[in-house]
């Protein structure tokens, strides 16, 4: 009987230890990766935009890491190309995006809400389900990893 005291013991420490792996495995740590952006939250009212499920095409960003806390972006909007810009962090989770370098071709509802505040980054954090926010005084930049 003892051993099957000691045997369902160890079994559960097994499935334990395991499960928690799997959660660490989930969560997102580093920038680095294409996100697509899926909501934009108005900071003051808490009104959420989502993109409106008949337009074509998305904004997807691709950090790219150069050094610790430094690199450069690339993506698109739905109707332009992002070309490679810069961004910039910091240890306590500061995001900087100096400039924006673009193709200008008339941009969507959902592409500006991207365009417009993208450059006014403060800071992000990932959730515990792997989203990337991008908060700036105005708005909260919801992506997912791609």
């Amino acid at each position: 009987m003892k051993n099957l005291y000691l045997l369902f013991f160890c079994f559960s420490i097994f499935l334990l230890s395991c499960s928690k792996e799997d959660k660490m495995e989930t969560t997102t740590s580093t920038l680095e990766g294409s996100w697509r952006m899926i909501a934009v939250k108005e900071n003051t009212t808490g009104i959420v935009s989502i993109k409106n499920a008949s337009l074509e095409g998305n904004v997807e960003i691709t950090f790219l890491t150069a050094n610790a806390g430094d690199g450069h972006f690339i993506g698109k909007t739905p109707t332009n190309d992002i070309w490679l810009s810069e961004y910039l962090t910091t240890a306590d989770k500061k995001l900087n995006i100096p400039y924006l370098s673009m193709t200008k071709v008339m941009e969507t509802d959902w592409g500006l809400l991207f365009v417009d505040n993208i450059r006014s980054a403060e800071m992000y954090h990932f959730e515990p389900n792997g989203n990337l926010i991008i908060t700036t005084a105005l708005k909260t930049l919801t992506f997912k990893k791609l």
